[in-house]
């Protein structure tokens, strides 16, 4: 397979999971906003909004020091195997773009901040990924 083909394959793969996660946010958050306005704030939610920001947090940091890690890594790898480091940096990169808009989304407990924040990080994401750039040229080379 080509390494071009490779890395759009990737970009594609981690676009498509990672875009999901907004979807799973309005729908969790569609179930569980009901449950809040009868039954009064839930805790549940409020630590899962906890996790989300630290989750988002060190994928973001993670995100900034991947590339140099993977560059490594796929200098030391064969090349099929080279497809699956690309896979992982680009989910890394998507989900921190993904879950930084749900957290914006969750903090806010207003379903127009929602469509504000998560639904055009999702746009921002698929946008991100088909374009070649410094995250994904790497796969391929060396």
């Amino acid at each position: 397979m080509h390494a071009e083909a490779v890395v759009r394959k990737s970009q594609l793969v981690a676009a498509v999971v990672a875009s999901s996660l907004p979807v799973y946010g309005l729908i969790t958050w569609t179930v569980q906003r009901p449950a809040e306005a009868t039954a009064g704030p839930n805790p549940y939610a409020d630590t899962m909004r906890l996790v989300l920001g630290a989750v988002a947090a060190t994928l973001v940091v993670l995100t900034l020091a991947w590339p140099n890690l993977i560059r490594r890594l796929a200098a030391a790898t064969p090349a099929p195997q080279r497809f699956l480091l690309g896979v992982v940096q680009q989910f890394a990169l998507a989900e921190a773009i993904a879950v930084f808009g749900l957290v914006l989304s969750f903090a806010s407990r207003d379903s127009t901040d929602y469509l504000l924040f998560a639904l055009p990080s999702a746009a921002l994401m698929v946008w991100l990924f088909p374009t070649r750039g410094r995250y994904g040229s790497f796969v391929g080379s060396g």
